[in-house]
C-alpha cells in the first residue's frame, strides 16, 4: 500500500481528475495537498472515490 508520501502531488491530481470529482471529493483532495499526512482525510477520499468507481461499474 502506497503512503502519502509516495505519490507526488501531480499524481494525486491526475487520480483525483479521471473520476470525475464530486465537490466533496475535490475537497478533501485540496485537503491533502495542503496535509498530506491527514489520514482522516485520505480514508475520507478513498471511500469517496471508491463509491464513486462503484456507481460507474454499475452503470456499465
Amino acid at each position: 500500500m502506497l503512503g502519502a508520501k509516495d505519490i507526488n502531488p501531480a499524481m494525486r491530481e491526475r487520480i483525483l481528475s479521471s473520476f470525475g470529482q464530486d465537490t466533496d471529493e475535490r475537497a478533501l483532495g485540496d485537503q491533502l495537498q495542503q496535509q498530506p499526512g491527514n489520514v482522516d482525510a485520505a480514508i475520507q477520499l478513498t471511500k469517496a472515490l471508491l463509491e464513486h468507481i462503484r456507481r460507474s461499474m454499475n452503470r456499465l
